[in-house]
C-alpha cells in the first residue's frame, strides 16, 4: 500500500481533468501546473485513459439516458 507522502495527489489529478475537458469544450480556466502537451506523465495518462473510456462508453451511456423514465 502506498503511503500517504508517496501517493499522487488526488485533488491535483482531478483539477488536472476537469480542466482539461474544459479546455477542450472550449472553456478557459486559470493556469495549472499540468496544463498543456508538457503535463505530467500521470496527468497524459489520466487524460487518455478518460478520452477512451468516454470514447468506448459515449453510446451506452446516452442509450441508457434515452430509456431513463423520470416519474
Amino acid at each position: 500500500m502506498a503511503t500517504p507522502a508517496s501517493a499522487p495527489d488526488t485533488r491535483a489529478l482531478v483539477a488536472d481533468f476537469v480542466g482539461y475537458k474544459l479546455r477542450q469544450k472550449g472553456y478557459v480556466c486559470g493556469a495549472g501546473p499540468g496544463e498543456g502537451p508538457a503535463a505530467d506523465p500521470l496527468h497524459q495518462a489520466m487524460r487518455a485513459a478518460g478520452d477512451e473510456f468516454e470514447t468506448r462508453f459515449r453510446r451506452t451511456f446516452s442509450d441508457l439516458a434515452a430509456q431513463l423514465h423520470v416519474t
